[in-house]
Protein backbone atom coordinates (compact mmCIF):
# COMPACT_ATOMS: atom_id res chain seq x y z
CA UNK A 1 0.00 0.00 0.00
CA UNK A 2 0.84 3.79 -0.61
CA UNK A 3 1.92 6.29 2.47
CA UNK A 4 1.42 8.96 0.29
CA UNK A 5 -2.26 10.87 -0.11
CA UNK A 6 -2.83 10.29 -3.56
CA UNK A 7 -6.70 11.23 -3.78
CA UNK A 8 -6.33 14.63 -5.04
CA UNK A 9 -4.53 13.16 -7.90
CA UNK A 10 -6.38 10.47 -8.43
CA UNK A 11 -10.03 12.53 -8.39
CA UNK A 12 -8.75 14.63 -11.30
CA UNK A 13 -7.85 12.32 -13.08
CA UNK A 14 -10.60 9.31 -12.00
CA UNK A 15 -7.67 6.77 -11.69
CA UNK A 16 -7.89 4.09 -8.94
CA UNK A 17 -4.54 4.48 -7.12
CA UNK A 18 -3.81 1.18 -6.31
CA UNK A 19 -4.77 0.10 -9.58
CA UNK A 20 -3.78 2.75 -12.23
CA UNK A 21 -6.89 2.23 -13.98
CA UNK A 22 -10.75 3.43 -14.17
CA UNK A 23 -13.80 1.30 -14.94
CA UNK A 24 -15.73 2.20 -17.89
CA UNK A 25 -18.46 -0.40 -18.47
CA UNK A 26 -17.80 -3.51 -17.43
CA UNK A 27 -14.08 -3.08 -18.46
CA UNK A 28 -11.04 -1.56 -16.51
CA UNK A 29 -9.56 0.54 -19.08
CA UNK A 30 -5.78 2.29 -18.16
CA UNK A 31 -5.87 5.29 -18.41
CA UNK A 32 -2.21 6.61 -16.57
CA UNK A 33 0.67 7.95 -19.23
CA UNK A 34 2.71 5.96 -16.92
CA UNK A 35 1.99 2.93 -17.76
CA UNK A 36 3.70 2.74 -21.14
CA UNK A 37 6.46 5.60 -21.33
CA UNK A 38 9.93 6.22 -19.49
CA UNK A 39 9.46 9.08 -17.74
CA UNK A 40 12.16 11.05 -15.59
CA UNK A 41 11.13 13.40 -12.62
CA UNK A 42 13.68 15.65 -11.42
CA UNK A 43 12.47 18.03 -8.70
CA UNK A 44 14.42 20.90 -6.87
CA UNK A 45 15.40 20.37 -3.40
CA UNK A 46 12.63 23.32 -2.59
CA UNK A 47 9.63 21.82 -4.16
CA UNK A 48 10.44 18.71 -2.82
CA UNK A 49 11.06 19.79 0.51
CA UNK A 50 7.29 21.87 0.22
CA UNK A 51 5.58 18.97 -1.41
CA UNK A 52 4.72 20.27 -4.65
CA UNK A 53 3.69 19.45 -7.32
CA UNK A 54 2.58 15.54 -6.45
CA UNK A 55 6.40 15.11 -5.66
CA UNK A 56 5.56 12.65 -2.91
CA UNK A 57 3.09 10.68 -5.39
CA UNK A 58 5.48 10.36 -7.37
CA UNK A 59 8.33 9.53 -5.32
CA UNK A 60 5.81 7.20 -3.65
CA UNK A 61 4.90 5.70 -7.37
CA UNK A 62 8.73 5.28 -8.04
CA UNK A 63 9.47 3.43 -4.44
CA UNK A 64 6.82 0.98 -5.29
CA UNK A 65 8.01 0.39 -8.99
CA UNK A 66 4.53 1.71 -10.41
CA UNK A 67 6.11 4.58 -11.81
CA UNK A 68 6.66 3.77 -15.82
CA UNK A 69 6.39 0.57 -17.83
CA UNK A 70 6.80 -2.71 -15.57
CA UNK A 71 10.88 -3.12 -15.60
CA UNK A 72 11.54 0.00 -16.65
CA UNK A 73 13.75 2.56 -15.99
CA UNK A 74 11.70 5.93 -14.65
CA UNK A 75 13.36 7.79 -12.46
CA UNK A 76 11.79 10.18 -9.66
CA UNK A 77 15.49 12.49 -8.46
CA UNK A 78 15.62 15.54 -6.48
CA UNK A 79 18.56 17.67 -6.76
CA UNK A 80 20.21 18.38 -3.54
CA UNK A 81 19.37 22.07 -2.16
CA UNK A 82 18.47 23.27 -5.59
CA UNK A 83 16.03 25.85 -6.23
CA UNK A 84 13.06 25.48 -8.54
CA UNK A 85 14.62 28.54 -10.71
CA UNK A 86 18.00 26.52 -10.83
CA UNK A 87 16.44 24.46 -13.36
CA UNK A 88 16.57 27.70 -15.66
CA UNK A 89 19.90 29.21 -17.16
CA UNK A 90 18.66 32.44 -15.82
CA UNK A 91 21.02 31.73 -11.92
CA UNK A 92 24.29 30.61 -14.20
CA UNK A 93 24.19 33.80 -15.88
CA UNK A 94 23.18 36.18 -12.77
CA UNK A 95 25.93 37.08 -10.48
CA UNK A 96 25.82 34.95 -7.28
CA UNK A 97 25.85 37.15 -5.01
CA UNK A 98 22.66 39.16 -6.78
CA UNK A 99 20.80 35.73 -7.15
CA UNK A 100 21.77 34.44 -3.19
CA UNK A 101 20.29 38.21 -2.22
CA UNK A 102 17.31 37.95 -4.15
CA UNK A 103 16.47 34.53 -3.51
CA UNK A 104 16.98 32.83 -6.73
CA UNK A 105 19.49 30.10 -5.81
CA UNK A 106 19.86 28.07 -3.10
CA UNK A 107 23.05 27.94 -1.08
CA UNK A 108 24.94 25.67 -3.88
CA UNK A 109 26.30 27.50 -7.14
CA UNK A 110 24.06 26.79 -9.87
CA UNK A 111 26.87 25.74 -11.97
CA UNK A 112 26.72 22.98 -9.77
CA UNK A 113 23.26 22.35 -9.43
CA UNK A 114 22.84 22.35 -13.82
CA UNK A 115 25.65 19.70 -13.62
CA UNK A 116 23.56 17.60 -11.23
CA UNK A 117 20.52 18.12 -13.55
CA UNK A 118 22.75 17.34 -16.83
CA UNK A 119 23.93 13.88 -15.31
CA UNK A 120 20.82 12.94 -14.31
CA UNK A 121 19.32 13.55 -17.32
CA UNK A 122 22.34 12.03 -19.48
CA UNK A 123 22.11 9.26 -17.58
CA UNK A 124 18.56 8.83 -18.33
CA UNK A 125 19.14 9.55 -21.91
CA UNK A 126 21.89 6.91 -22.00
CA UNK A 127 20.04 4.33 -20.69
CA UNK A 128 16.92 4.95 -22.88
CA UNK A 129 18.45 4.27 -26.18
CA UNK A 130 20.12 0.68 -24.33
CA UNK A 131 16.26 -0.05 -23.89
Amino acid sequence: GSKANHSYWTSISGINSETSSTAVGDSQVALSLHESTQMLFLFSDEWWSKGWSGSDVLKDMHDRKVLGPKGGISRFRVIDQAFHQEFSDACMITPLWIARAVGLTGPRNPLDTARDIHLETLDFLTALRRL
